[in-house]
């Protein structure tokens, strides 16, 4: 029996220890899930942003039968240009987790993540599907191939690497996703307005004036 309890607590302790592990090692991919911001963007009804730079002015954007609308403290139910939501929609599809980059508070500052960030949150009718801040941006060097891969060009241009840490409301975890994600999201709202273009006469044989030649 003493034989039997000590198997079982040396099991627990195992099982303890790969709980920890998954839960704060930030080295290896298989230690979080790559998916965990998914969000079905066909569902989402309405993005609330709270801008860093101009805190307590949050604007939202809700989706109804005539297209998206805005409102924030100083305009209501403006409309919203179809490219800016629609580079929002699929900024948030394609969040996707590298690595987790911190698992506390002590490391918000230096990836400028703290209550004080960028705050997107989406929702599904009254439901919350994702609410996160968006801190620093960082572009890293070029990931190429490499001369071991047969289509591996060394005259053409490698891309830079794209990184934006972001966490969870209520997480203390940062985490690096690919991408510019604050972009769609950092804009004023008036940029957010549909583009409108004066008048433009169009020149015609019968508009153009025509001015006599002088043969002096």
């Amino acid at each position: 029996m003493k034989l039997n309890n000590k198997v079982l607590l040396a099991l627990l302790g195992v099982l303890a220890a790969i709980f920890l592990y998954t839960q704060y090692s930030g080295n290896k991919e298989g230690t979080f899930k790559k998916d965990l911001f998914a969000t079905d963007t066909a569902k989402i009804t309405s993005i609330t942003i709270y801008p860093n730079k101009t805190p307590g002015k949050q604007l939202t954007l809700n989706r109804q039968d005539d297209g998206w609308k805005m409102t924030n403290d100083s305009i209501t139910n403006t409309a919203v240009e179809p490219s800016s939501i629609k580079s929002m929609l699929s900024t948030i599809a394609q969040l996707s987790v590298k690595r987790l980059a911190a698992a506390g508070k002590d490391k918000w500052a230096e990836y400028e993540i703290d209550d004080n960030a960028t705050r997107v949150v989406a929702k599904q009718g009254s439901k919350t599907v994702l609410d996160i801040y968006i801190g620093k941006f960082n572009v890293g060097q070029p990931q190429n191939a490499g001369s071991a891969d047969e289509n591996f060009n060394p005259n053409q241009m490698q891309r830079p690497t794209l990184t934006t840490y972001i966490r969870l409301h209520n997480d203390d975890k940062v985490y690096a996703v690919d991408g510019m994600v604050g972009a769609p999201f950092s804009k004023q709202p008036p940029t957010f307005q549909p583009k409108v273009f004066e008048d433009t006469q169009i020149l015609t044989p019968d508009t153009i004036i025509r001015q006599p030649i002088s043969t002096e």
